[in-house]
C-alpha cells in the first residue's frame, strides 16, 4: 500500500497561523523550516513535513518523526521497513509512504485538519519516489544534456513540447528519488519508455498522479501492482 496526501498552502492556514502548527514539531524539525528566509518556501518545507506526520500517524508509526535520519545521498529516512518522500511546487505540497507494516487505517478528520478522499486505484512496494511541477515556459532545448536522445526526441516532436518536457522530467526525477541517489544519478544514463526504466538491472514504474491540470506529477515504484490511496489534506 502506498499512501498519498497532498494539499495546496494558498488554501491553508485560514484560521490558526501556520506558527501554531510549527510550535507542535520537534526543535531540529523546527530550525529546518525556519531555516528558509521566503515565507512560501518556509510554508512547503512545513507543509511537508505535517503530511509525513500525518502518514506516520494512520500506520500507527507516528514516534518514527522524530526519528528522521539523511543516508549518504542525503536522503531523509526513519526506518528500513517505511519509505517516504516528498516533493514541492508552486501551491502544492505532496507527500507518499509506502510501509511493509502498512494496513488499513481509520481516516484521520480532527478539528484541525480535513481529509477530503479523491480515489482508490488498484495496482504493493516499498521504495518509492514522488515528483510534482508546476507547467511553465521553458526552452527545453537547454536540458538537453538532462534527456537521452530518445526523450529529448519525442519531447521536440510532440504536439505540445512543454507538457511533455514535464511529464518526462517529473518521471524521471521520481525514479532518480525513489533509486535514492537522486541526482547523484545522471538523468542522461537511463531512459523512460512506457511508464518505466531500468536502472542497473532494476525496473521502476511509473504512476502519472493527476492533482492540477497546470501540475504534472509522478510516482516512481519497485513494483507494477500497487495499491495507492490518495487524499487532499488542508490544514486549517
Amino acid at each position: 500500500m502506498i499512501q498519498i496526501l497532498y494539499t495546496n498552502i494558498s488554501k491553508c492556514f485560514i484560521t490558526k497561523a501556520w506558527e501554531y502548527y510549527l510550535e507542535d514539531l520537534p526543535p531540529d524539525i523546527k530550525e529546518s523550516v525556519l531555516k528558509y528566509q521566503k515565507q512560501n518556501d518556509r510554508l512547503r518545507v512545513l507543509c511537508g513535513k505535517l503530511l509525513l506526520q500525518k502518514l506516520l500517524l494512520e500506520i500507527n508509526q507516528e514516534a518514527l518523526f522524530n526519528t528522521i535520519q539523511l543516508d549518504q545521498y542525503k536522503r531523509p529516512f526513519v526506518s528500513n521497513e517505511i519509505d517516504f518522500n516528498i516533493s514541492h511546487s508552486g501551491d502544492y505540497v505532496i507527500c507518499g509512504l509506502s510501509a511493509i507494516l502498512s494496513k488499513t487505517c481509520p481516516q484521520l478528520v480532527s478539528g484541525r485538519e480535513r481529509i477530503e478522499k479523491h480515489s482508490i486505484e488498484t495496482l504493493i512496494t516499498n521504495k518509492i519516489g514522488i515528483d510534482i511541477e508546476k507547467k511553465r515556459n521553458v526552452n527545453y532545448e537547454e536540458f538537453e544534456r538532462v534527456f537521452t536522445e530518445t526523450e529529448m526526441q519525442k519531447i521536440k516532436s510532440s504536439q505540445n513540447p512543454i507538457d511533455t518536457f514535464f511529464q518526462f522530467w517529473t518521471m524521471k526525477e521520481a525514479i532518480m528519488k525513489a533509486d535514492g541517489r537522486g541526482f547523484h544519478l545522471p538523468p542522461n544514463t537511463f531512459t523512460v519508455q512506457n511508464n518505466s526504466a531500468i536502472i542497473n538491472e532494476k525496473n521502476w514504474y511509473l504512476k502519472r498522479l493527476t492533482i492540477d491540470e497546470n501540475y504534472d506529477c509522478h510516482l516512481a515504484t519497485e513494483n507494477a501492482k500497487i495499491e495507492i490511496e490518495i487524499n487532499d489534506i488542508i490544514f486549517y
